[in-house]
């Protein structure tokens, strides 16, 4: 399993790979500088990812989805379908016996995940309505 994934070196191929990356870093984290203090890695790690010359590979997917990413909308932009915000374990470990620091992390990262999703519907609903108002016959 491999970090990062090149289908054509010198190309830059996943650029849109790049930009979420960086907006979910600039979501969550604050910066790129910031996600790579929760994963434990240097900003190296991700410079090529960044600059769209590779796909995040499975051992940097699964670091990124520890913190919060959703993997699908990282590589295709589109997200996930949406689920619960607590697993049923931690819901009944809060309930049973109160939340832990964790708790709050996971909780935290999941209202930003949900939040995105909405900002992304907010968007396609406005590029729909004003598609509308012009006539567009693709909607």
């Amino acid at each position: 399993m491999s970090d990062s994934t090149s289908l054509h070196e010198g190309d830059k191929p996943y650029i849109e790979i790049g930009q979420r990356l960086r907006q979910f870093a600039r979501e969550t984290f604050g910066s790129v500088s910031g996600l790579c203090r929760a994963i434990g890695r240097q900003e190296t790690y991700f410079i090529r990812v960044l600059a769209g010359e590779y796909m995040p590979g499975g051992r940097m997917q699964a670091l990124l989805r520890d913190v919060g990413c959703d993997i699908e909308w990282l590589i295709t932009g589109k997200h996930a379908p949406i689920s619960p915000i607590l697993p049923a374990e931690i819901e009944e470990r809060i309930v049973n016996n109160g939340p832990t620091a964790e708790d709050f992390q996971r909780i935290s990262l999941e209202l930003s995940r949900a939040l995105r999703q909405i900002d992304d519907l907010k968007q396609q609903l406005n590029d729909l309505s004003r598609r509308q108002e012009r006539g567009d016959s693709k909607i």
